[in-house]
């Protein structure tokens, strides 16, 4: 009985930490502090943003037909505001601070989510979130590593591709004038096709 008695105790220690995780992420995203926010992170996030610079870096055109929505869409982001030189120069984790610094993650909807069910596994968690009073299945998962527990954000990703992918098509448009209108609704400038030509040639 004891042993089910600390188990229990364990698992809400766990789940308060990962709260506070959470929380700290959340507030670095508002703040959009890149440090704290990278800090929080865990290891197939920050592999992740080691490829998409590599897409941003090198993609094609030939190359977008077999990319998400979501990707295609930090490729013209990132190769409209970000210098060449900039780019070249940069790593993993430069790049997400970049993103962060630049607002490129939703504050809004940060701002309209909070974390409910979260469920603990040894090192790993998952949780739901709600939005506007509605719970989302999909939520975010975390790791412990080196004890402390950091955020994949990947479910988050492809639960965004997913909702992207919905819009898209009840718009009826092109995935790539999709883009472009967001972007020129954003910005003022609509891109054009040199867009999708890479930052370095093979």
């Amino acid at each position: 009985m004891a042993s089910v008695s600390w188990d229990a105790k364990a698992a809400s220690g766990d789940e308060a930490d990962v709260r506070s995780s959470w929380e700290r992420y959340r507030t670095a995203i508002l703040a959009q502090d890149a440090d704290a926010a990278y800090a929080l992170i865990d290891r197939t996030t920050r592999e992740y943003y080691r490829e998409l610079l590599q897409v941003v870096l090198f993609a094609s055109p030939e190359d977008m037909a077999g990319l998400m929505i979501m990707v295609k869409l930090a490729v013209v982001q990132s190769r409209r505001e970000i210098p060449r030189e900039q780019l070249l120069d940069f790593d993993a984790e430069a790049y997400f601070k970049h993103s962060v610094g630049r607002g490129w993650f939703s504050r809004d909807t940060m701002r309209r989510l909070t974390l409910v069910a979260i469920e603990v596994d040894g090192d790993r968690a998952r949780s739901s979130v709600e939005r506007d009073g509605r719970v989302v299945r999909s939520g975010y998962e975390f790791n412990r590593e080196d004890g402390a527990w950091k955020i994949n954000l990947m479910p988050a990703l492809i639960a965004g591709e997913w909702a992207m992918q919905q819009i898209v098509t009840a718009s009826g448009k092109a995935e790539d004038d999709f883009i472009f209108d967001l972007v020129e609704a954003h910005s003022g400038t609509r891109p054009d096709a040199s867009i999708w030509e890479p930052i370095v040639s093979p």
